[in-house]
């Protein structure tokens, strides 16, 4: 997964609540009741959106520092994602598999990072692959 930092620009609404946006993501706004709510749901989305922008081969916007516009507060938020974040099923899930997605692509991982062959048809085949060339 990598990694991101994005500025969130928080305002509080006349109704209640705060909106949020990310100056460097267009089009990626969220709301929160409370100003903790509104960082965590800033958060989704912004994760929501990178991960888009990944699955599709787009780029990713460089981080920049704005302007907090009167009466609004801004706070950096940071997050992880891949594009497997928004898809219904990470493709090296085995049809057996209970784990879940983070777990899953942590197993993956490591098969990446040892040359391991897949997909596997189970998850006791990918775990098995990992074990043998941990090993030996």
């Amino acid at each position: 997964m990598s990694k991101f930092i994005f500025q969130a620009i928080l305002a509080p609404e006349e109704e209640g609540g705060y909106s949020v946006e990310f100056p460097d993501l267009p089009g990626c706004f969220s709301f929160g009741d409370t100003f903790i709510d509104a960082v965590a749901m800033g958060a989704d989305a912004a994760k929501t959106y990178v991960a888009s922008l990944l699955g599709r081969g787009d780029a990713v916007p460089e981080p920049q520092r704005h302007h907090c516009p009167s009466g609004a507060e801004d706070v950096m938020v940071f997050f992880e994602t891949d594009p497997y974040y928004v898809e219904d099923e990470h493709p090296s899930r085995p049809a057996d598999c209970k784990f879940s997605d983070e777990t899953l692509q942590a197993m993956h991982d490591a098969i990446q990072g040892r040359n391991l062959s897949g997909p596997f048809g189970t998850t006791e085949e990918m775990l098995a692959a990992i074990l043998e060339e941990e090993t030996g």
